[in-house]
């Protein structure tokens, strides 16, 4: 599994952006041999209270995506599409220490909204020391439409090491 993602975002009026992003990713057990994305859209931002944020953003989006090759019938294939692309995050500062945060995207089509893809995360993170952290991630998936011989809805769980300098 291979995974990129640039995002850029510029400040236009108070709790508004304006956000620009890239992404690729490879992964052999959904079959994917490379899925590009680029995308153009708005974000919205605001606190919750003292120790929380809520953003909602919506993008347009254009995919590119190819399969692997094999035997199934769908081997190789590439389409070119567009995609509508939404997400709510919410972040609290449990304590000085503990940090808990939730994204969900959800990606339909724009010529077939029966065609959607979803992402949902959810995490925790810890400060060890100020540059350390340990961070614990439950992600789901979810393909109305996913290649031949993949499941539609994926799970799974990462402890990431981070070291920031």
């Amino acid at each position: 599994r291979q995974f990129e993602h640039v995002r850029y975002r510029a400040s236009l009026l108070g709790v508004v952006s304006a956000e620009a992003f890239v992404q690729h990713e490879s992964n052999e057990f959904r079959r994917l041999a490379s899925r590009t994305l680029l995308g153009v859209g708005l974000r919205a931002e605001t606190p919750l209270g003292d120790d929380g944020t809520a953003a909602l953003g919506s993008a347009y989006m254009r995919e590119r995506e190819q399969l692997r090759d094999g035997d199934e019938e769908d081997a190789g294939e590439v389409d070119a599409l567009h995609r509508w692309s939404n997400y709510l995050s919410l972040e609290w500062r449990a304590s000085d220490i503990a940090t808990v945060s939730h994204t969900t995207f959800a990606q339909p089509r724009l010529d077939d909204f029966a065609d959607l893809r979803v992402l949902s995360e959810l995490e925790l993170a810890l400060a060890v020391t100020e540059r350390v952290r340990v961070r614990l991630s439950f992600t789901l998936t979810h393909d109305s439409r996913p290649p031949t011989d993949v499941n539609t809805t994926d799970t799974r769980t990462k402890t990431a090491l981070t070291v920031k300098f």
